[in-house]
């Protein structure tokens, strides 16, 4: 009989998702959590969480304020205070203990007031901006769709570096969003940044243009996974190190693209999203797999999704 000690399983990564408005969001949650494909221990919270109607009514922008939008059940949306958002952010937060979670991240894009933290948090509004910045070369037309009105005055609306064209569609309204696509004809590149939109939503636009199309809640998930994989989120043990330290090695321009082929784009959309031309699209995914080593699609995405290893190791 062997004195081995028996070889542990790894522990799942915690990562808490904190929501502006009440947990569990069952609409949006799980559809991030099968975005980023990788074994993780999932944890909700709601800033609005158990407090009563006054005190939420208390949280209600006034006319003129910062706002931002969340939804209560049975769909009641509600428009919150940025400042009042903030407030019961870093309250919550402050519960926390050092390193509770591998990661936290907050649902909110729109939000950039400070916060403290006491471990590795993802906003989903820099997530986004973080994405914009490495597809879209400042100038550029960008056409923003919003669910609501009122975020069309926020500072949020404002994507500064970019030519930006906002419109508003309701979520799931296939006549607003094509409605709105119209509106935005003169756009590169069309965003649904708000963590409502879902995966239909975006389907009904990507069966009609072939712009590309930026999903908020897709952008979050590969942000996720990212962090998890390398190791940035307090986490990473679901790759191997020879595979991190080879994702490590790859350059932006490579980790775009690789960010982009396994979100399932073609050479023809990654080159039109990067404005490049589909042949440098393949010479760099011919770099990716060398560095990564694979030798194919398939296995490359399987190694970087932590379902596989790399073909040279055997």
């Amino acid at each position: 009989m062997s004195d081995l000690p028996a070889k542990q399983s790894p522990v799942p990564p915690r990562v808490m998702f904190l929501t502006i408005g009440k947990a569990p969001r069952e609409d949006m949650v799980p559809e991030i959590a099968a975005l980023i494909d990788l074994p993780m221990e999932v944890h909700q919270m709601g800033i609005l969480d158990d407090l009563s109607h006054r005190v939420i009514e208390d949280l209600t922008a006034t006319e003129g304020e910062p706002v931002l939008v969340t939804y209560l059940p049975r769909s009641f949306r509600i428009r919150l205070s940025r400042a009042g958002v903030a407030s019961r952010l870093n309250a919550i937060l402050a519960r926390f203990r050092p390193n509770e979670y591998d990661l936290v991240v907050i649902l909110a894009t729109g939000f950039t007031d400070q916060i403290v933290v006491k471990g590795p948090v993802l906003n989903a509004h820099y997530a986004m901006e973080s994405a914009l910045l490495s597809l879209m070369p400042s100038g550029q037309k960008i056409g923003v769709i919003h669910p609501h009105v009122s975020l069309l005055s926020s500072p949020y609306a404002g994507f500064s570096a970019w030519n930006a064209l906002h419109v508003t569609a309701k979520e799931g309204d296939r006549h607003e969003l094509l409605a709105a696509l119209l509106e935005l004809s003169e756009a590169d590149v069309v965003l649904l940044p708000s963590m409502s939109y879902g995966e239909e939503d975006y389907r009904i636009l990507t069966k009609v243009t072939q712009k590309p199309v930026l999903l908020g809640r897709r952008v979050l998930g590969g942000a996720i996974r990212m962090l998890l994989l390398t190791g940035r989120s307090g986490s990473g043990a679901t790759l191997s190190r020879q595979v991190r330290e080879r994702l490590a090695s790859l350059t932006t321009r490579q980790t775009q693209i690789l960010d982009l082929v396994c979100a399932g784009q073609s050479s023809r959309q990654i080159a039109k999203a990067l404005s490049i031309s589909p042949k440098t699209v393949e010479v760099h995914r011919a770099h990716i797999m060398t560095k990564i080593g694979t030798r194919s699609t398939t296995a490359l995405i399987a190694t970087v999704m932590g379902h596989g290893e790399d073909e040279n190791s055997a």
